[in-house]
């Protein structure tokens, strides 16, 4: 197993925080290689939950499962994708802090068999690609609460 850690503030309450970060529709806000995220079946978000994920990577349209393994609302949420026996779980874990939010991306890539030795190349590439990513996710939460403010609610 290997694993990687990133953290980030965002000056709102857990539970606004929360939700956003659960939203489909913002999924590629927060990672402009996700081009669409569909939720498979009817229900409510909880864990058992499966996405499908369009992304576009080198050039190529490539389509992933994500099922949601914790959901506990609004401090943690983590999905798990797996593909040829490496298994990728991301965890957000969101505290209160300072009247705000801290929010922690821990990723953990296990691989199975004969991929195992793989797992801490993998997770090394997804250290790298994912570094930026709740820094997005920040500034997609500030953007979108902005203009949720100048727009006047009937």
């Amino acid at each position: 197993m290997a694993d990687f850690s990133f953290s980030e503030f965002v000056d709102a309450a857990p539970r606004d925080v929360f939700y956003f970060l659960v939203a489909v529709e913002n999924a590629g806000k927060m990672d402009p290689a996700i081009k669409g995220t569909e939720k498979l079946g009817k229900g409510p978000l909880d864990v058992g939950t499966r996405y499908v994920q369009t992304r576009q990577e080198g050039g190529k349209e490539i389509r992933e499962t994500f099922e949601v393994v914790e959901f506990e609302a609004p401090y943690n949420y983590a999905v798990s994708y797996r593909q040829d026996h490496i298994e990728l779980i991301y965890r957000y874990v969101l505290r209160p802090e300072s009247e705000g939010t801290q929010i922690e991306l821990l990723g953990q890539v296990r691989g199975e068999g004969m991929r195992k030795p793989l797992a801490w190349l993998v997770a090394k590439g997804l250290q790298r690609e994912d570094r930026q990513l709740l820094k997005r996710f920040r500034r997609a939460f500030e953007k979108a609460r902005a203009k949720a403010v100048e727009t006047p609610q009937h």
